[in-house]
């Protein structure tokens, strides 16, 4: 960022790695709501520990309903959880996800950055 009132350094890698680590699990969570539910039965309403869900399974039965009679997959899940939750049920998890995704880009980010300069790599 040179020219651009930022200097390269410690403060630049760890502001543009948080960034990034935002950016990527905010693009990505989508797909991975829909991932876990799918692969769960799930249903994008009921919370569900160990396979235990909080209203003894029917409402995960009622949604998830097809998974074991051959019908449903991710596009009836999908329709499923937005006809219950709207847009906001595919951000399920969110924050737990920020939380694990946060740490690993904030700490990885910047010591790639310190290997690539260890090495004479320059940038594009």
């Amino acid at each position: 960022m040179r020219g651009r009132g930022m200097e390269e350094g410690p403060a630049l890698h760890f502001a543009a790695s948080f960034l990034s680590g935002v950016v990527a699990q905010t693009v990505t969570q989508p797909a991975d709501t829909l991932k876990t539910l799918v692969m769960t039965g799930g249903d994008g309403g009921a919370s569900s520990v160990g396979g235990v869900t909080s209203d003894g399974g029917g409402l995960m039965k009622q949604v998830a309903g097809k998974r074991n009679s051959g019908g449903g997959g991710t596009m009836d899940v999908l329709r499923r959880l937005l006809a219950r939750s709207g847009p906001a049920g595919l951000y399920r998890g969110y924050w737990p996800a920020m939380a694990r995704q946060g740490p690993v880009m904030v700490i990885q980010m910047p010591i790639v950055e310190q290997f690539r300069k260890m090495m004479g790599l320059e940038y594009f």
